[in-house]
C-alpha cells in the first residue's frame, strides 16, 4: 500500500458539481471521499508531484466546467526523499 492524500475543499460555482470534478479526474484510483453538496473531504491513494498534479486536474476539471468557479482545497501530501 502507499501513501494517502488527504483532501478538504469547496467548489463555489453554480452548475458545478464537486463529486463528479473529483471522481472524473480519480477514476481507476483507490479514493474515499464524503460529499455535502459542494463541500468535501476525504483521501486518494497517491503522493508526492503525483498527488499534487491530481489536485491541479481536479481544479482544471471544474474550470473547464465554469471559469468563474472558486475552487479552495487543503491537502496533506507526503513526499519522500529517498
Amino acid at each position: 500500500m502507499g501513501e494517502w492524500t488527504h483532501i478538504t475543499g469547496k467548489i463555489n460555482a453554480k452548475k458545478v458539481s464537486a463529486k463528479k470534478a473529483i471522481e472524473g479526474v480519480l477514476r481507476g484510483e483507490d479514493f474515499v471521499i464524503n460529499y455535502d453538496k459542494n463541500t468535501f473531504t476525504g483521501r486518494f491513494q497517491q503522493s508526492g508531484r503525483v498527488a499534487a498534479k491530481t489536485i491541479a486536474e481536479i481544479i482544471d476539471a471544474v474550470k473547464k466546467i465554469n471559469p468563474k468557479a472558486v475552487v479552495l482545497i487543503q491537502a496533506e501530501i507526503t513526499f519522500r526523499h529517498n
